[in-house]
């Protein structure tokens, strides 16, 4: 046996057993990373349902307040004769809830209930002129007269998004809440929406989680034990539970890449110290409405300033509050979210999104992109010799560089995400091909020519950058990360301070291998 093969036979299991050993470490910081973004987006989405509601619940008691603070409602409860009540008082109801429902395809009803639970009115914007007020809506006026609650909040979960359906009690007299004398004369004035948005929130959110979100009255035991539980309108509570399920597809996906990894990594490692070995001992990452559908759609983020007075000036306020609310929430918690928190870049979970939007759009025909993978060279001798703070120090100035590379770049129309994956490890993702991408190697090169500056002291580092470019090397994300990751540690193999372009498919090295 020579003594090459017997160094081969100490060193690989060594090694083999140290990659794993390191894997193993990796996976369960990036598992317990992968469930926590996951967890953090399920509750992001759970709230904004939980939003959606709670404007509709609003939207249907402004209609009740609005309609209660003009003469008509009034004026209709008071008047003796049906058949003007009908003919006369209705039509100015009817004109009143369509000029409050705003979107003329928005479904709204508004009803008026007696004090023996007869219908005296009821008008729905559908297309259905002879449209009857439906059974559940009674049965919920109904229970309002005989219970002691002045008003009410109530989800009817029928066919398409639903009802939301409030219901208010009222003195005939005075048009305020009954005292308990009263309560035998009093009327129940009711509006019901459809929630379309929340209804299309709901079902895309069911359908990515593959769990039920459940809407109603909640036990304490029941709510507790929810991943996200709260409180939407009186007795009324979302809820959703997390599936484990979903955050197993990417442990397991992790698992693979982590598997393959250390393998393909103990080989090149086994492989270049046989070779050290062979040469040194033995040889050689609207207006409001209009405005509302238009954040709605997508089209813009922030509504515009009011300065109308009145219910509907008031209304147009509660919805820009509400709406610059929930988007600051949004942005934080998607700053928190997708941001690097050591160096302000993007995350490992923010590139690992933006890269697989990229690669449907490649795969889809429209472009192309590259991905380069960058290792800080001598890093952990900078952390032994100049402590962590300087580690640190390192870290942020790259990233700071990076992000001004990328400005610049985008100056130049060529969009350049720059990432932090982990530790010393970077990444760029950048529209266009390998030679746009090798341009851009060439200038994060510059930025350590002599080494690094970061403050008042120069470091000896430099940097080591794989490039790989879909779907030229691969059609899917993860494998052109592979393939960039592969191209870097060649680069480093062939001297550090770098690049290297990527060659030949992870697949077809393992096959080879």
């Amino acid at each position: 046996m020579t003594l090459a093969r017997r160094a081969l036979y100490v060193i690989l299991p060594v090694v083999l057993v140290s990659n794993l050993l390191v894997a193993c470490a990796v996976y369960w910081l990036q598992a317990s990373m992968i469930e926590d973004s996951e967890r953090t987006r399920f509750t992001t989405r759970m709230e904004r349902l939980a939003d959606a509601f709670v404007d509709e619940v609003e939207f249907t008691r402004n209609l009740v307040f609005s309609m209660l603070a003009g003469e008509t409602v009034q004026d209709f409860v008071r008047e003796e004769n049906p058949e003007f009540q009908v003919t006369g008082l209705g039509v100015k109801v009817q004109d009143g809830i369509r000029f409050l429902s705003g979107a003329a395809n928005r479904f709204v009803s508004f009803a008026i209930v007696a004090p023996d639970g007869s219908v005296a009115y009821y008008f729905e914007n559908s297309e259905d002129p002879f449209a009857e007020m439906r059974p559940e809506q009674v049965v919920i006026a109904r229970r309002l007269l005989e219970s002691p609650n002045a008003s009410s909040d109530e989800y009817v979960p029928n066919d398409g998004a639903g009802l939301v359906v409030h219901s208010q009690l009222i003195d005939r007299r005075t048009f305020e809440p009954p005292l308990a004398s009263q309560r035998e004369f009093s009327y129940v004035i009711q509006s019901a929406v459809k929630p379309k948005d929340f209804a299309a929130l709901r079902a895309a959110l069911e359908a990515d989680y593959g769990s039920a979100v459940s809407l109603g009255p909640q036990s304490p035991s029941t709510v507790a034990d929810a991943a996200f539980a709260r409180d939407v309108a009186h007795d009324l509570t979302l809820r959703g539970d997390f599936p484990a399920a979903h955050v197993a597809v990417s442990l397991l996906r992790l698992k693979g890449i982590l598997a393959s990894g250390s393998v393909v990594l103990s080989l090149l490692s086994v492989g270049l110290l046989i070779f050290l070995i062979k040469r040194t001992v033995t040889g050689p990452i609207a207006l409001l409405d209009r405005e509302v559908k238009e954040v709605i759609d997508g089209a813009r983020e922030e509504l515009s300033a009011t300065e109308r007075t009145g219910e509907v000036g008031r209304l147009s306020i509660n919805i820009k509050a509400m709406h610059d609310e929930t988007l600051r929430a949004f942005r934080n918690v998607q700053q928190m979210t997708w941001t690097d928190p050591l160096t302000g870049i993007a995350n490992r979970p923010r590139f690992n999104v933006v890269g697989q939007e990229w690669m449907e759009a490649t795969n889809a025909g429209r472009g192309v992109f590259s991905l380069l993978f960058i290792d800080l060279d001598n890093f952990k001798g900078v952390n032994d010799v100049f402590g962590h703070a300087a580690g640190d120090a390192v870290l942020k100035t790259f990233a700071n560089r990076a992000a001004d590379l990328a400005a610049s770049w985008g100056a130049r129309q060529v969009e350049a995400i720059p990432a932090r994956l982990a530790g010393d490890e970077f990444a760029f993702l950048v529209r266009g091909d390998s030679e746009v991408a090798i341009r851009l190697a060439s200038d994060i090169l510059e930025l350590f020519v002599g080494g690094l500056q970061a403050g008042r002291k120069t470091y000896p580092v430099s940097v080591s950058v794989g490039v790989a470019t879909a779907p030229k090397h691969a059609d899917a994300f993860d494998e052109l990360i592979s393939c960039a990751d592969l191209a870097m540690y060649r680069a480093k193999a062939a001297g550090r301070g770098r690049h290297a372009v990527f060659e030949q498919s992870p697949r077809a090295l393992l096959e080879a291998s």
